[in-house]
C-alpha cells in the first residue's frame, strides 16, 4: 500500500513541522503557518486528530510488505502517537476555551479539577517539544531511506 506509505509520510512532515514550529518558526515561517492553521481551528484539528487515529490503526495492521504486523512500522507508530496526544491536548484547550468564554458571559467562576493529566501531559510536550520534532524528523529519515526497513 504505497499510498499509505506517502499518506503516512506527509502526516510526520506535517507534525515535524509542528513541533519545531517554537524553536526555528521566527527563521522559517511555514513551520508557524502550519501550527497556527492546525491549532486555531477546531474543525482541522478534529480532521487531524481522524486522520491520524485511522493512520495509527491502518499502519499497525498493514505495514509494508516485508513488516510484521505490529512490528514492521513501530517508530512510525510511536511518531504518529506522540502528534495525535498532542493533537488531543489542542482540542482540550480549544474546548476549554469555549467553555471559559460561555462562563465569562455567565460571571460563573468554577475551576475544573477534572484536567490534572492533561495539564501534565502538556507540560510535559511543551518541555521536550524540539526533542520530539528531531525525533520525528530521523523517524522520517530513517523510513525515506529504509522504507522496507523492519526492526526484529
Amino acid at each position: 500500500m504505497i499510498q499509505l506509505y506517502f499518506i503516512t509520510m506527509l502526516m510526520l512532515i506535517i507534525a515535524s513541522f509542528v513541533f519545531l514550529s517554537d524553536y526555528y518558526g521566527w527563521k522559517y515561517v511555514i513551520l508557524l503557518k502550519t501550527r497556527n492553521y492546525i491549532e486555531s481551528k477546531s474543525l482541522i484539528t478534529g480532521i487531524f486528530i481522524f486522520s491520524v487515529s485511522l493512520l495509527i490503526l491502518l499502519n499497525c495492521f498493514f505495514p509494508i510488505s516485508p513488516g510484521p504486523i505490529l512490528l514492521g512500522e513501530f517508530l512510525v507508530l510511536i511518531a504518529l502517537l506522540i502528534f495525535l496526544i498532542y493533537l488531543i491536548i489542542v482540542s482540550h484547550g480549544q474546548i476549554s476555551k469555549k467553555k471559559e468564554e460561555v462562563k465569562e458571559k455567565e460571571n460563573d467562576k468554577k475551576k475544573n479539577h477534572g484536567a490534572h493529566m492533561m495539564d501534565r501531559t502538556h507540560s510535559l510536550i511543551e518541555t521536550h517539544k524540539r526533542n520530539i520534532g528531531f525525533f520525528i524528523s530521523i523517524v522520517i529519515l530513517l523510513h525515506l531511506i529504509f522504507p522496507k526497513g523492519v526492526i526484529v
